[in-house]
């Protein structure tokens, strides 16, 4: 199993120094990684690096075939899970190339929970044999259902699974043809996040599940546990880890106010929008925005006000998405209704 925390934050944290190195840099920690194999975290920087900010690109074969020598010899690392979700060749033969590797890995490791769901991990995002993936990443999870990246994943396509194209009416600006949730689907996806949630009590992976579990349970429908979770987490917030205390902050009013616009209670569900724009923010946040759902859903109610006020607040803890946000607030000042809103959940 991927150690929870130690190994994913190290191999997340080389991936960020590859981003930000110089050409110089990359191929000072590519000659480290030839002297001593065992040296994951200067292969990170290098695929950091590559894959990502494809600063100081290095031949693309020499790339494939450390990707090919990782799926080999490390398949059980956070970082062959990470470039699993990250390298996308092109070049067909090379696709091929590397599920060959990876069938051949699970031939040899059929019960390395970690392997299995590195493994999946390829097959799904990569388009290769999806179902199979599934099956892998199923296997993986009931062998280990501490993994948490695993887990997580799993519960992401178990949410996807539970979305069902279903004819709405009524809904002002809206499309009549709205995604609905079949709410059996999604309880599974809460009862794969919960086992983790108790199999893997430590940092980081606690509160990020806690967060993925209560955006789960909305997406089910179970508002007694989105109110008792989102509770506790506001209550945890200003004690919890700088990193995640905006999540709880943000994520917690979003969840009760979900819960009270489904109740009935908009009064309600307006005060928590407003609350969750007056969070510290986070790295996440910061990153790749806020869950937009109760945003929407207010205005579909016609609370445009209390929208373009929610929007304009999220400016200060979301810089990056700036653009973005004031794109929304010039649609809905001007009495349309956005076709396009960034991070909806079901």
């Amino acid at each position: 199993m991927n150690p929870p925390g130690d190994e994913s934050e190290a191999m997340l944290s080389a991936f960020f120094d590859g981003r930000q190195a110089s050409t110089e840099q990359v191929k000072e920690w590519e000659t480290a990684f030839e002297k001593d194999p065992r040296d994951l975290r200067s292969l990170a920087v290098y695929f950091g690096s590559h894959c990502v900010s494809r600063k100081g690109r290095l031949e693309e074969p020499l790339l494939h075939a450390r990707v090919l020598w990782l799926v080999q010899h490390r398949p059980d690392s956070a970082l062959a899970w990470a470039v699993a979700g990250i390298y996308r060749p092109e070049d067909p033969k090379r696709v091929a190339e590397l599920a060959e590797a990876w069938t051949e890995t699970i031939t040899a490791h059929p019960s390395d929970s970690a392997t299995l769901a590195n493994a999946a991990h390829f097959f799904i995002l990569a388009g290769e044999k999806r179902l199979y993936g599934r099956e892998l990443l199923e296997r993986a999870h009931t062998l280990s259902p501490g993994n948490a990246e695993a887990a997580r994943f799993l519960a992401s396509i178990t949410l996807d699974e539970s979305m069902i194209r279903k004819p709405r009416q009524g809904l002002r600006f809206w499309k009549p043809d709205e995604w609905s949730v079949d709410e059996r689907t999604a309880n599974k996806a809460v009862a794969i996040l919960e086992g983790a949630l108790e199999s893997t009590p430590a940092h980081p992976w606690k509160e990020i599940l806690e967060t993925d579990l209560l955006k789960a349970a909305a997406a089910a429908r179970d508002w007694t546990k989105v109110r008792a979770r989102a509770t506790e987490m506001i209550q945890n917030a200003a004690t919890s880890d700088p990193a995640f205390a905006g999540d709880f902050e943000y994520y917690g009013n979003w969840a009760l106010g979900r819960a009270a616009l489904y109740a009935g209670e908009r009064e309600e569900a307006k005060r928590h929008l407003l609350a969750s724009g007056r969070t510290q923010g986070s790295p996440v946040l910061g990153s790749f925005g806020p869950d937009m759902t109760l945003a929407k859903e207010l205005l579909l109610a016609g609370e445009r006000e209390t929208v373009l006020e929610f929007l304009l607040a999220c400016e200060r803890f979301w810089k990056s998405g700036k653009d973005v946000l004031m794109k929304l607030r010039n649609l809905i000042a001007s009495g349309k209704f956005p076709s396009w809103w960034p991070n909806l959940s079901p």
